[in-house]
Parts: structure tokens; sequence; C-alpha cells
């Protein structure tokens, strides 16, 4: 995703602008649907230190997450959570326009930083988490390569018998070489992954982002807050749709099984991975169906209709970054910027 341009801005605004003066319509009646779930990452203070945008644009800062909250606020919506949406859904009592607000993986600064506004609110949230990240077992390779790229001009490795001796001085240089590695990760199998992290990274660069993950203590004590709903979002964070039926099974079980032991409480929602089409299908659906799960959530840019809720197991979700305005916001929902991203398809 990249930052606005200036003239998008103000395309933007004054779209909302117009559309302000219409309550949305026509869009609003076909594409606004009746609320939404917002995704979230991390919260973190704004920094003066240098970041890589393909890693920053989906983090917020504390007053940015505020602020959205009181966009909300001002507009009427009713702050739910998983159960309640679940809940109403089922009791077909939805008149008030509603919002959730949810968190992906596991990350510390959710209890930190996101935790004390959200409670100041009183405003419920879901965190799904990805049991790796407690049980630091996982690979935050994505920080680590942006921390490795940002303090070297150049980087070199071999893997499967290519050599590479790779260069960036300007930003602009180090945001494409970050992408130029990512890609390469991407599409190499999982089963060779970890020689690539060896050729790529020290011990100490792979476990250094793991100091920013949740413990399962503080997991926990945060699912004690009846503000908070712990869900899971599998083992390894791997796409389900990508994988063979007895590990699909086993990502989602075992996280569910992993969460419930640690902190008690019965895991009721979920959210897949990467969270695209080709991420979850009907077999993920009925191995959540299997394991009791309620909802699920993806990552399909749409508002949340009447229709959505009849397949609680497919949940669109709205992400938010720093770049969104309450200009952008307000074309969410009404609906202009889903009809745009799914070409129409409602």
């Amino acid at each position: 995703m990249k930052q606005a341009t200036g003239s998008k801005k103000k395309a933007i605004h004054l779209s909302a602008k117009i559309l302000k003066l219409t309550g949305g319509l026509p869009f609003s009646a076909i594409y606004g649907g009746i609320g939404q779930i917002l995704m979230f990452h991390r919260v973190l203070p704004s920094s003066d230190k240098p970041r890589l945008w393909s890693n920053a644009y989906l983090e917020v800062t504390p007053e940015y997450l505020e602020q959205i909250i009181n966009y909300y606020k001002r507009l009427g919506y009713h702050f739910l959570s998983p159960d309640e949406l679940y809940e109403m859904a089922q009791q077909g009592n939805l008149a008030k326009p509603f919002v959730i607000f949810t968190f992906d993986d596991g990350y510390r600064d959710n209890l930190t930083h996101a935790y004390p506004l959200l409670k100041k609110h009183k405003v419920p949230f879901a965190i799904y988490i990805t049991t790796d990240f407690p049980d630091k077992k996982a690979v935050l390779w994505w920080y680590a390569l942006e921390e490795k790229i940002l303090s070297h001009d150049s980087i070199s490795f071999n893997f499967n018998g290519q050599k590479y001796d790779l260069t960036a001085h300007t930003l602009e240089e180090k945001e494409k070489l970050y992408q130029q590695i990512h890609n390469l990760i991407q599409s190499t199998p999982v089963d060779e992954k970890a020689r690539l992290f060896e050729a790529l990274f020290t011990p100490e660069q792979l476990s250094a982002p793991l100091e920013n993950v949740l413990s399962w203590e503080e997991i926990r004590d945060l699912a004690i807050d009846e503000l908070v709903t712990i869900g899971a979002h599998t083992v390894s964070h791997q796409r389900l749709g990508m994988l063979p039926d007895k590990q699909a099974r086993w990502e989602i079980s075992q996280s569910i099984n992993l969460i419930e032991s640690r902190t008690w409480q019965k895991v009721k929602h979920f959210a897949y991975p990467f969270g695209d089409l080709q991420s979850f299908g009907q077999r993920e659906i009925n191995i959540l169906k299997e394991n009791n799960i309620l909802t699920s959530t993806t990552t399909v840019s749409k508002n949340i209709t009447r229709q959505a809720l009849s397949s609680p197991l497919t949940l669109p979700r709205i992400a938010v970054g720093m770049s969104m305005t309450e200009d952008t916001l307000d074309l969410i929902r009404f609906g202009v910027i889903p009809m745009v991203r799914n070409k129409g398809r409602r």
C-alpha cells in the first residue's frame, strides 16, 4: 500500500464532503451495510526513527487510535464485542450502526498502548493470538529484515547456490530492497525458509523482535477483563488455504486448545491469517465449526451487511492505517471504497 498523493487526498475530501450531504446515497444503500469490523495490528507512539513504509503503514499511534474511537462515538455507533455481534445477529436485533475493534497477532503494545485507551472509552475489543508469539517460536522476519536494511547499506548472502550482493543507500532504495527480499522470502517453500533465514540473519537479529510480543501471563491478564475477547489466529500464521488438510486442522485446533489451556477461557472467535480469498474456503469453515467457533474474520475489505452476518465464519474487515483520514473513513462507511476495492461486488 502506498501513501495517498496530494491530488488523491483532495479528491477523497471532495467526495466525502458531497456524500455527507446525501447521507452517502446512492452508495450507502448498496454497499454501506450496518456496521464495520476494524482490523489493527500495532499501536506505537510516534518516533523520529526511520521506518520502512512496508511495515509501518498498518501501525497507528495511540493518538490516532483515540481519534478513530471518537469518530465512531460522534456518529453514534454501537461498540460491540464479537460475542455481542453474534448474539444480536442471531436475534435479528441490529438496528443501530455498530463497529468492532480487532487486533491481529498478539503484540505487546496492544496491552501497553491500545488497552488503556480502549479501557478509558469502555470500548470492547478482540485480540487474535498467533500462539507461536507468546510461545516465543515465531519468526518475525519482517521486522528483522527492516532493521537489517535500515542499519546496513549493503547486504550479502548465499542461498540455493546464488550469491546476493545487494545495496541500498537512500530510504527509497531501502524500501525497494525490502520488497525484493520480502518477495524472495514469500516465494520460498516453507520447508526451505529456515535455511534462508540462517543465510540472511544472525540468531540475535531474528530473536530481537520477539521482545515486542505478548506473554501468556499478559494474555491471561487481558482475558480477565470483560472488555477483552481473546481469539485464535493459528499456531504459526500460515495461509490455511495452501496447507494440506492435516496441517490446516492442526493449526486451527492446536491454537484454540493452547489459548484455552493458558487462559482458562473458551475460545469462540477466530481470524484467518492473511485473510484473503486464498486463505480460507469451505474446508476451513468446516474445521472451525467442528471446533465450535462462532465467528471468524477475514481481510476482505467490506462493510458488514445483513447478508454477511448470515455467514459469521467469513466476516469482512476494514484494515486501518495512519494514512486514513476521517474523509477516508467516511468513504468506507458509505461503501464507496469497499465498492471500488471489490470491483462492484457486494
